[in-house]
């Protein structure tokens, strides 16, 4: 068997696939391939780092044609790390591009400063808030009020990992229009850099992990955010002990006896995991 090892990734060259791209995630930088002649269950994982592209943020568009090689990482423990596409291009082996018809550029040399107000890691997106008032086409901004879509495909950078911006971040970036889910004219920061125009690396990324999902809480004990609470009893001064989604968890009392801060023991906290 042809194979190429990357690091822990290990690319079966030997046998050169063609599928058409099933759904993609832009944001979050995954989705899947159906397989030529093959049914949507045998569906195969792709991942943003297996793209031949020059894009700042590699992406697949769904419906398109693609090759690829089967490739696995090294002591995989997802399903989509057994078996996942690599080396993904065009048909023909051609890098793949893909452009956003929907963002208009009225002036792409003009640009503007400001700070990033917030940017979701895991969802791709945030909000730019202007260092200054100023006017464009007509609308005007303002450096109190005027929060700027930004998303990742529109980070300019150098690094492997997926850009990730800080809060209070510095940047500058140039204006699109484009129209929303209402068809109404909305603006988003795009050509996003360091100020002066600078490509962002890597270790200017508030993390080097794109993480997974919140650990979210079992619900089958009602309507709310934690499940059922067993045991509970605020009387006394001791202690209380509770279960909670099977987990025993303690308390001090409300009254007295205990005199300090109420104390919760966390354990097993959820970190955010890179692909």
């Amino acid at each position: 068997m042809n194979a190429e090892a990357n690091d822990e990734v290990t690319i079966d060259e030997s046998v050169r696939y063609s599928g058409k791209v099933l759904k993609f995630d832009r944001r979050r930088g995954f989705g899947y391939i159906q397989p030529d002649g093959k049914e949507e269950t045998d569906k195969v994982f792709a991942h943003w780092r297996q793209i031949t592209s020059s894009d700042e943020w590699p992406s697949l568009k769904e419906g398109s044609q693609v090759e690829y090689y089967l490739a696995s990482k090294k002591d995989a423990k997802r399903k989509s790390q057994k078996a996942f596409a690599a080396k993904i291009t065009g048909p023909g082996g051609v890098a793949i591009t893909v452009g956003d018809d929907n963002k208009t550029y009225l002036n792409r040399g003009q640009r503007f400063q400001g700070k990033v107000k917030f940017f979701d890691a895991r969802k791709g997106f945030g909000f730019v808030t202007p260092s200054a008032d100023f006017s464009f086409d007509g609308t005007d901004f303002k450096s109190t009020e005027a929060k700027i879509y930004l998303a990742r495909e529109d980070i300019k950078h150098t690094s492997d990992i997926a850009p990730n911006l800080k809060d209070d971040q510095a940047v500058e970036f140039t204006l699109y229009k484009s129209k929303d889910k209402k068809d109404n004219d909305s603006y988003g920061a795009g050509d996003v850099t360091k100020i002066g125009g600078d490509a962002f690396s890597e270790d200017e990324f508030a993390t080097k992990k794109c993480g997974w999902p919140k650990k979210r809480f079992n619900n089958k004990g009602g309507k709310g955010g934690f499940g059922k609470m067993k045991g509970m009893n605020f009387g006394g001064g001791m202690p209380n002990v509770f279960m909670m989604n099977g987990m025993p968890f303690m308390m001090m009392p409300m009254g007295g006896g205990g005199g300090g801060k109420k104390k919760w023991n966390k354990k097993n906290k959820q970190r955010g995991g890179s692909w």
